[in-house]
């Protein structure tokens, strides 16, 4: 087997350097393609269902909410194990799958059954399902805190002018907003009034209910236009929610400001968030899977600088997450290792071989082993990140040391009088 290896290499030496120096080409053209991030994209087979539901209590919500969701879900192929914890209003279900399952297809499956039962459950209950990857936590994050601003105002700031400018930047899948506090307007219902006109509180809540909506009201067509045209309820102030028929008795409508009071208000959070010891609405942003980390946290932390010079002087940006700094260290070490293992090599074999012909071939070893490792990655789909870094970090140590052994052993098969050829034949056939 040896000889074999050596007679194939001495016989088509030329076409392995051609071959070689196509792969580090090529390589060095994907280095600048691939996808980089902290960790590798890996699909667990673990599917979370997060459902919100208002104020429920807890027995109630594992009635109508927790229990109907085990029983649907359980019927999908591939289900190891189902955990759930129920909360006031909240639901978090983890259903765990053997690892050969096809996780996307099993997701599909999970979204058929839920869609089967989402009518009898309860009517304001929110769904968020995600499977687990380590995509699904955030990339960077930072905090909005203000010592005069309510919470209202600072998540107003967030949502309706930092997060759209986030969005639309290039690597950015999700601009989370987590704290604060939404405004809103509260119907304060006086119980007198409402039994004096005889009418039930649920029909109040049908009448906002159906009144704030939009909808498509058909084709118009005019001068060969045709235009689509919608109908909109949707209430944007106090006194449009005041004007709201709730009933008509008698001949004489009812409105919502003749049975309650409508005030300003915020909607009720049971989770304080902080940030610099003051309360904060913070906004975390996502990456797309196959984005480049690196990229996406410059663009982002360019776009924050340029919206820093237009926020009031009392409100503060912090960022208190960033995932790029690791990946930019883990980066820096794989070049270290490159450089120094390069370094070491160089002078190992000018110390003790005195040829500089011989350490330039041993040198060029390093980066060009490197590069093909890239040809590999971009062919099996991977990124750079603190794995795949780490294990070019770590090789490069091995590559360097047979390259060192390798020549060593050509220059001692030269000393005793052998021609090159002949030199690294024995070597290689010794080595292998």
């Amino acid at each position: 087997m040896t000889a074999s290896l050596a007679e194939f290499v001495d016989a088509h030496g030329r076409a392995l350097v051609l071959i070689f120096l196509s792969f580090a080409l090529a390589g060095l053209v994907f280095l600048f393609r691939l996808p980089i991030a902290l960790f590798p994209e890996t699909d667990f087979p673990r599917i979370v269902i997060i459902v919100d539901n208002g104020i429920q209590p807890v027995d109630v919500q594992m009635l109508t909410v927790t229990r109907p969701l085990e029983e649907a879900i359980r019927s999908v192929p591939g289900i190891t194990d189902v955990r759930s914890i129920t909360g006031r209003g909240s639901s978090e279900i983890s259903v765990i799958f053997r690892w050969d399952v096809d996780i996307l297809n099993a997701l599909h499956l999970l979204q058929g059954k839920i869609a089967q039962i989402e009518p009898t459950l309860p009517p304001g209950a929110r769904f968020d399902i995600n499977r687990l990857t380590f995509f699904a936590f955030p990339m960077l994050g930072f905090s909005l805190t203000s010592p005069k601003r309510t919470q209202a105002e600072l998540y107003d700031l967030a949502y309706n002018q930092l997060a759209p400018r986030l969005f639309r930047l290039p690597g950015v899948a999700e601009a989370r907003i987590t704290g604060g506090r939404p405004p809103e307007y509260h119907v304060l219902v006086e119980p007198e009034k409402l039994n004096s006109y005889g009418i039930p509180l649920t029909k109040v809540a049908d009448a906002i209910r159906k009144t704030n909506l939009i909808g498509a009201a058909g084709m118009v067509q005019e001068n060969y236009k045709l235009y689509l045209t919608t109908v909109t309820g949707l209430l944007k102030s106090k006194e449009q929610i005041e004007d709201v028929v709730v009933d008509v008795i008698k001949g004489t409508p009812v409105y919502v400001k003749n049975l309650a009071r409508v005030v300003n208000g915020e909607r009720p959070q049971y989770v304080v968030i902080t940030a610099d010891g003051r309360p904060a609405t913070l906004i975390n942003i996502h990456s797309q899977p196959d984005g480049n980390v690196v990229a996406t946290a410059d663009a982002v932390n360019k776009e924050l600088d340029e919206i820093r010079k237009t926020l009031p002087p009392d409100i503060q940006l912090g960022i208190f997450y960033d995932q790029s700094f690791n990946v930019r260290d883990s980066i820096s070490s794989v070049k270290d290792s490159i450089l120094i293992g390069l370094a070491l090599a160089v002078l190992v074999l000018i110390v003790f071989l005195k040829s500089w012909r011989t350490t330039l071939v041993a040198g060029l070893v390093i980066p060009i082993a490197v590069l093909i490792a890239v040809v590999f990655m971009k062919l099996f789909s991977m990124s750079f990140n603190v794995m795949t870094l780490g294990g070019i970090a770590a090789c490069i140590g091995v590559v360097i040391d047979d390259a060192i052994v390798m020549v060593e052993n050509i220059v001692v098969h030269l000393a005793q009088g052998q021609s090159p050829r002949e030199a690294a034949r024995s070597a290689i056939i010794e080595l292998t």
